[in-house]
């Protein structure tokens, strides 16, 4: 299989090449078959060794480059102009039986130069509730990052206590995110900001016309003021329908800088803590004293 490194190879200043951690004893708890059969993937042998290596991060093809992708963004209320990917990798991009391209990323896969204080991992409960979540999303037709797997990886996690550790590996049109160019501003680089625009407009809206909205032949220059104001105005309309859209089946963090630039639901597990608040509440108003949470799925 390919990966591609458009990312990589087009924004060097917004990629640190990175590698995942080698997980003790990954073992697949979950895999979308028919994501994986649109990928041009092969169920069968992702469920190998070789596959889980490549879920995991540890067996990206040789021509790969997995990076960690740096962008601004809020956390804990406080902006971090250095917000980036602390726990995450990009492993690169695939190109599915319909032609769209699309990244593959992993979350939890280990510490970035972006941790920080963190220990870059993920547990088993919430990558699988994101997983599931993740997929009602797209069941809902909201445009979502999709779940393609979770793999535990064997390795205790110390969070209240110590958890199973697991990688969550997905897919998404792209990681662009508004905080990609909150990032790229502050570098007061013309030429970097305009990279990216032309970037963003090729993964995601290369359709639009500069002028009507017309479809604009493929091989159109890009690096067009008219083309970047259409981006933002495109963007702007597609991020008001699935955030109503979104906020409609529950929620999810749509509106922050570090969110995906096409609006993609990208974080399950605030659903997800919104269905169990909902829950238990129900629970004390019927005398039940059983917590019941979405993460036990």
């Amino acid at each position: 299989m390919a990966l591609g490194n458009r990312f990589a190879r087009e924004l060097p200043e917004l990629a640190v090449a990175w590698r995942a951690e080698e997980p003790p004893e990954p073992r697949l708890l979950v895999l979308d078959e028919d994501l994986a059969v649109d990928l041009g993937l092969d169920p069968d042998w992702l469920r190998t060794d070789d596959g889980l290596r490549l879920l995991v991060g540890t067996g990206a093809p040789d021509d790969a480059t997995p990076v960690a992708q740096a962008y601004a963004g809020h956390q804990f209320g406080m902006y971090n102009p250095r917000l980036g990917d602390g726990r995450a990798l990009l492993l690169g991009e695939l190109v599915s039986d319909g032609g769209r391209r699309y990244d593959l990323h992993l979350k939890g896969s280990g510490r970035t130069p972006f941790a920080r204080g963190g220990d870059g991992l993920a547990v088993v409960g919430p990558m699988l509730r994101e997983y599931v979540v993740s997929r009602a999303m797209h069941a809902l037709g909201i445009p979502t990052t999709r779940s393609l797997a979770v793999v535990a990886t064997g390795r205790p996690v110390r969070r209240e206590g110590l958890l199973p550790g697991a990688v969550l590996a997905r897919v998404a049109s792209s990681h662009l995110r508004v905080g990609s160019f909150q990032y790229v501003r502050a570098t007061d680089d013309p030429d970097l900001l305009r990279r990216l625009a032309d970037h963003a407009i090729a993964r995601h809206h290369r359709d639009l016309d500069v002028a009507d909205g017309a479809a604009r032949p493929v091989g159109a220059d890009v690096s067009d003021p008219q083309a970047e104001h259409a981006l933002v105005g495109g963007i702007g309309d597609h991020d008001e329908v699935v955030l109503a859209e979104a906020e409609a089946a529950g929620g999810g963090p749509l509106v922050e800088d570090p969110d995906h630039l096409e609006a993609l639901a990208a974080d399950a597990n605030q659903l997800a803590d919104r269905i169990d608040a909902v829950r238990l509440e129900q629970q004390r108003e019927s005398g039940v004293a059983e917590d019941h949470h979405v993460a036990a799925v």
